[in-house]
């Protein structure tokens, strides 16, 4: 599992490195960013991250431009001492929004439903969670000019 940090405070970086330990989350990798700058230069040249644990307010300015700079698709779970950006987070891939300083029942609340859902689309799912799928998508429709023509997705 690859964690991405986004933190300008290194204490408070390296709290949030100890939370993980005492909540008993294992990771293989972690990269921590400091700025929004290094982050998007980060983003760009790098594979994404299994989850992103994101401060707002950093000291070269909001760490959302990302998401309007650049499509990041990995989750996060934001971290911030800004309670006035929740509904912002939720355009950002948000699994939760956690205010400092960080509960540990929080953060591990946040980590079960970050493998809750990693879990639930990593088997492909369609429908809700323990339900049968009504169907899986196995075409899809195209216009070509007036004509709508059926494309199976194999092809």
């Amino acid at each position: 599992m690859r964690l991405l940090i986004v933190e300008d405070e290194k204490i408070a970086a390296k709290h949030l490195l100890q939370m993980l330990k005492k909540v008993h989350f294992d990771y293989e990798e972690v990269i921590i960013i400091r700025s929004v700058s290094e982050l998007v230069a980060w983003l760009s040249k790098n594979r994404e991250p299994d989850l992103i644990f994101l401060d707002i307010h950093l000291n070269d300015g909001n760490s959302l431009q990302v998401f309007d700079i650049l499509k990041v698709s990995a989750p996060v779970i934001f971290v911030t001492a800004y309670d006035k950006y929740v509904i912002d987070s939720f355009k950002a891939n948000s699994i939760n929004y956690i205010l400092k300083p960080i509960d540990e029942n929080v953060l591990r609340e946040s980590i079960a439903k970050f493998f809750k859902i990693k879990d639930y689309y990593g088997k492909g799912a369609t429908s809700a969670p323990g339900s049968e799928p009504h169907y899986r998508k196995e075409r899809i429709l195209v216009r070509k000019g007036t004509a709508i023509t059926s494309i199976p997705l194999k092809d």
